[in-house]
């Protein structure tokens, strides 16, 4: 067994993720954290008891959690991600983007962000592409596609050049941002989500790795309203992932 450096032990930094529990899909992050902690409750013991002999049996109803204190605690994706409830837009009035400069000349292949994208993170309207105030034709000239988290930004709408191009580039098109965006819940008896958590902490080129394969949210998540000038601290909401019966707890380091 390898020893592990104490002057090491508080120095990592923990980021914490979540999906749906036996799902493989991308992980969500819970972005702007503190007092992320892994717990390993041991303390319910069972204990069964023979009249003539004493206790015949001592075990250990070993419980665990994963705690944070969200500072991000009014997001809506954030709510909707973790509460039964509905997720709703209200679209604002298209907005017209006229001579978006796209800059002199492109790269065969290497896909141009437009700068604006959709509430609702569909394509925008309305696309022409011009290269020295001549219009460019769709799938011939250029491509279209929307990032999807993993092939650029969510939502954006990109612009991937098909043919050779050394002229200045711009774009016209038509965008439509989300005026509000809104969250409900209905105040009755639901049934838990459950989630997948990992935390993964990194010093230097350490990383350590702990999982949750299966806990359920469990407590009192608080949107708070405080003066930070005030009160001198923002106050987060507070995260305990419970596991669920039968579900693990692994951890996994590159201490060889």
């Amino acid at each position: 067994m390898a020893a592990i450096n104490p002057n090491d032990l508080a120095k990592f930094t923990g980021i914490l993720e979540v999906r749906a529990a036996g799902s493989s899909a991308s992980y969500t992050r819970l972005a702007s954290v503190r007092g992320l902690v892994a717990n390993i409750d041991t303390s319910n013991i069972v204990e069964i008891k023979a009249d003539d002999t004493g206790t015949v049996l001592k075990v250990s109803d070993t419980q665990a959690s994963i705690e944070a204190e969200l500072l991000e605690n009014m997001d809506r994706d954030t709510l909707d991600l973790l509460f039964t409830g509905t997720a709703s837009d209200v679209a604002a009035s298209p907005v017209a983007v006229t001579g978006e400069a796209l800059g002199t000349g492109w790269t065969v292949g290497q896909p141009i962000q437009l700068a604006n994208k959709d509430g609702d993170n569909t394509e925008v309207a309305s696309i022409v592409i011009d290269a020295a105030s001549s219009a460019l034709t769709l799938n011939t000239d250029y491509a279209v596609y929307v990032g999807d988290g993993d092939n650029g930004d969510l939502g954006y709408t990109y612009i991937t050049p098909l043919t050779a191009q050394a002229g200045i580039l711009d774009a016209d098109y038509s965008y439509t941002p989300n005026a509000t965006e809104s969250f409900s819940i209905d105040i009755d008896t639901v049934e838990l989500k459950n989630f997948q958590v990992k935390i993964t902490a990194t010093s230097g080129t350490d990383t350590r790795v702990t999982t949750l394969s299966s806990a359920a949210f469990n407590g009192v998540y608080g949107m708070t309203y405080a003066d930070v000038v005030e009160a001198g601290d923002i106050t987060g909401a507070s995260l305990t992932f419970e596991a669920n019966k039968g579900s693990t707890l692994s951890y996994a380091n590159e201490i060889i």
